[in-house]
């Protein structure tokens, strides 16, 4: 089964961000280990991005914890998250999580990631938002957030280890141009892992 996440626009302020996933499970498997959300109030967006530890029932059962967790509780303060979530997740075999938030109306993106997932902003500077080494329901870590401020039209990707390292080196520029729904499909067929769970969520910033 495939997860292929309907496109949102989440508008604010006379600007507004457009939103697509895709979510593929592990080869066998019907349900994905890997999740992702996306909420909005006001001017802020909150994305989220989940890894929960195996593969199948088990693993897509965390998964699903961590989504309504953060359905109930998110806010633009991503430590305070993070740290109720590992609390939420203890004693679980638990997650990787990566948690990014952006003011609509400055363009300024926060993140703040534990465990192997990522944050990739493409646009006339490419870069990445790392995360730290940790699982969210066993250990975690002081919580070290990245910024930066996005440009309008620019493509920001958060994914996790399913996809493949390849992507970083942007030399099919092709790969980013359409809807985020199109972005994070491509990228997750052309660059997911084939013996993982692949989750990749697109957004784009829009003045």
């Amino acid at each position: 089964m495939y997860d292929a996440h309907s496109e949102t626009v989440l508008s604010s302020s006379g600007r507004s961000v457009q939103v697509g996933s895709y979510v593929r499970p592990f080869p066998g498997e019907l349900r994905s280990g890997d999740a992702v959300a996306a909420f909005s109030h006001g001017n802020v967006v909150f994305l989220a991005i989940i890894d929960a530890l195996g593969h199948g029932p088990r693993a897509n059962g965390i998964a699903v914890r961590t989504l309504k967790f953060l359905e109930r509780n998110w806010s633009s303060n991503i430590a305070a998250c993070m740290t109720g979530l590992h609390q939420e997740l203890w004693g679980t075999d638990g997650a990787a999580v990566g948690l990014a938030v952006l003011d609509a109306t400055s363009g300024q993106l926060r993140y703040g990631g534990i465990g192997n997932t990522m944050c990739l902003v493409v646009g006339r500077q490419t870069y990445k938002l790392r995360s730290q080494e940790g699982i969210v329901g066993v250990h975690v870590p002081t919580l070290r957030e990245s910024s930066s401020i996005i440009e309008p039209s620019d493509v920001g990707l958060l994914f996790t280890d399913g996809i493949s390292e390849e992507v970083y080196k942007g030399d099919q520029p092709s790969l980013f141009v359409g809807s985020p729904q199109i972005i994070s499909r491509n990228v997750t067929r052309l660059f997911g892992r084939k013996m993982d769970d692949a989750a990749c969520l697109a957004f784009r910033y829009i003045q």
